[in-house]
């Protein structure tokens, strides 16, 4: 996580004026704008890497900058509302954190810079025209981390070697995720094959513990998806009765009772 705040405060800084410059005009403090699906309390973490990062370059809250906190609480209806909010507020940069808030941001401004945290896919989502060249007014980081999936699959292997058949756990819908088809590229070199467990919204899980039996998977694979943030304990909770060997992409997961995971943060 510590990883994901500093690179977020990296672009922040890339559109503030730097640090010596807020000195120099008494009364001038930069007021950064957050947003995201989490709760306050999920967000916690994340909102303190950023913290950190921005302290090592400079930026402290109270001091030169402020912090307008807008957390949709897993109400994805919400965040268009918390997004103009924030541009009324009259924010120098947004930080968005997951492709919804980024997306709810972008729908917001044209104008305000938006760096977004952890976002799956940036250039699929149309968020960015490349990595490397992004583009209108948003920048930030992305979560495909290059070879993690691969690192994650081989893990599991260590965990239980005769594992053939890997669950996928997803978000529902007609395209697979950007994390899904690494994967699917992934899965044949590691000598297993994939098998998506996709979860329908609303998220009741009825449905998790009958996809998990009739796909007769051996393990489990979870990508990082924040929409599925609030329901991620009861998720750990059925693929552990099912006895399944389980890793996740973010930490916050596996310690809701996981087995493990492999945080690319």
């Amino acid at each position: 996580m510590r990883r994901i705040g500093l690179a977020v405060a990296l672009a922040v800084c890339l559109f503030a004026p730097p640090p010596a410059a807020q000195t120099q005009q008494p009364g001038k403090v930069a007021r950064l704008g957050l947003l995201g699906l989490f709760t306050p309390e999920l967000g916690s973490r994340s909102v303190a890497a950023v913290r950190e990062g921005l302290g090592e370059l400079g930026w402290h809250e109270g001091q030169n900058i402020h912090f307008e906190h807008r957390y949709a609480s897993g109400k994805r209806d919400q965040l268009g509302t918390l997004a103009a909010e924030l541009v009324q507020r009259k924010v120098d940069i947004i930080v968005a954190f997951g492709t919804d808030a980024t997306r709810a941001a972008r729908g917001a401004t044209s104008s305000i810079p938006i760096v977004m945290g952890a976002v799956s896919d940036p250039v699929t989502s149309g968020f960015v025209t490349s990595l490397a060249r992004p583009g209108g007014n948003v920048t930030g980081t992305s979560l495909l981390v290059p070879d993690l999936i691969g690192k994650q699959i081989q893990l599991l292997k260590e965990v239980a070697p005769r594992a053939s058949r890997i669950g996928v756990i997803s978000l529902g819908g007609p395209a697979p995720s950007a994390s899904m088809k690494e994967a699917e590229a992934t899965a044949p070199r590691q000598g297993v094959k994939l098998h998506r467990i996709a979860l329908r919204e609303p998220l009741t899980l009825d449905d998790l513990a009958p996809q998990l039996r009739t796909a007769r998977v051996d393990a489990i694979l979870g990508v990082a998806n924040p929409a599925l943030d609030d329901v991620r304990t009861r998720i750990v909770e059925i693929v552990n009765a099912q006895r399944l060997p389980s890793i996740f992409t973010l930490t916050y997961w596996a310690e809701a009772v996981g087995v493990g995971a492999d945080d690319c943060s």
